[in-house]
């Protein structure tokens, strides 16, 4: 029987020292790694965030009440394409950001299209519809735009019309929301109507936002910061940081909210009852007295 020589079997204390350097070097690449792929998605997101920023801006930016069918589908169809340009991989990047690019070049194109040619703006976005005709409802009309009786009267209560037989004209407009026209004897009176004399509102001008003058403003009405100091004075307010908005009216009345109104009581609506608006029995007064006694 041949003996062969194997080579000494290595101790377990030989081992540790090799198995600790490896361990030790895996741990490093996974720290790299993760430091990498953090770096990666922090500037995908920055960059996806400026782009899709630059774009809306660009293509023009209206109410979510004022959005029709087109715009608001192109819209997640460019939030979806954003989501693949931060989700992308190195080499997909460019060509997902390419995509969002022609796709928003090709919405501000159809936007501007639309402006230039009034019979294109009807292919795209539709044509109001008449709902109710002189106080008719028309259901062929509700049908064809997928609408029921129900959503017809929930839409006219939200205008404040509870009997649908105020209603005149009924148009339900390409983006979703109804205009309605009373029957005029249904109208509320105007001071026209009553020949009762009235007076130039005009809108408030800002002068004052979280403790910050707003000097355009105040050059546009002719004032100065002397004078809005003065006035600050003549409230009893010593620090400008202490004015969280104040606003001229058309006729020169100031209007100032401070940070602290020193209101001894607040109004709460809402049903929750705590501790402080629990209120208190006459048992609770007796024994709270005999308490203190």
């Amino acid at each position: 029987m041949s003996h062969r020589n194997f080579p000494p079997r290595r101790m377990f204390g030989c081992l540790r020292p090799h198995n600790t350097q490896r361990t030790s070097v895996r741990g490093r690449r996974a720290t790299q790694f993760s430091l990498t792929m953090l770096a990666d998605a922090t500037l995908h997101s920055i960059l996806t965030f400026a782009i899709i920023l630059f774009l809306t801006r660009l293509l023009g930016n209206k109410q979510l009440s004022q959005l029709t069918f087109v715009d608001y589908v192109t819209g997640i169809t460019l939030g979806d394409l954003a989501g693949l340009v931060a989700d992308a991989q190195e080499d997909r990047i460019l060509k997902n950001l390419i995509i969002l690019i022609i796709f928003a070049v090709l919405t501000g194109l159809l936007g501007w299209l639309q402006l230039r040619h009034r019979l294109l703006n009807k292919v795209v976005t539709g044509e109001p519809t008449v709902v109710i005709h002189n106080g008719k409802i028309l259901e062929k009309n509700l049908g064809t735009m997928r609408y029921s009786i129900d959503d017809l009267t929930a839409m006219l209560r939200l205008k404040d019309i509870f009997d649908t037989s105020e209603v005149e004209f009924a148009i339900m407009e390409t983006n979703g929301q109804l205009s309605v026209l009373k029957k005029a004897s249904k109208k509320a009176a105007t001071r026209e109507d009553l020949s009762i004399p009235s007076q130039y509102e005009g809108i408030e001008s800002e002068l004052i936002i979280d403790g910050q003058i707003i000097y355009q403003n105040l050059l546009q009405n002719h004032l100065d910061g002397k004078w809005l100091m003065q006035k600050l004075a003549e409230q009893g307010v010593q620090h400008l940081s202490d004015v969280v908005f104040a606003g001229l009216n058309a006729k020169g009345e100031l209007y100032i909210d401070l940070r602290d109104d020193h209101m001894p009581t607040m109004t709460d609506i809402s049903d929750w009852i705590t501790k402080k608006k629990r209120p208190v029995t006459q048992g609770q007064k007796g024994q709270d007295g005999e308490a203190k006694g």
